[in-house]
């Protein structure tokens, strides 16, 4: 389970990369940043 949490994680801080690179906002940049905190 621990790995597939991680495995998760790590999905979803590609994802935020992709969405970041993509659109200039600040928010998309606030949201990796907490994900990124929160890994």
């Amino acid at each position: 389970f621990f790995v597939a949490a991680n495995s998760l994680a790590f999905v979803y801080s590609l994802v935020s990369v992709f969405f970041m690179a993509r659109s200039s906002s600040s928010k998309y940049k606030i949201l990796f940043a907490l994900s990124v905190l929160d890994l």
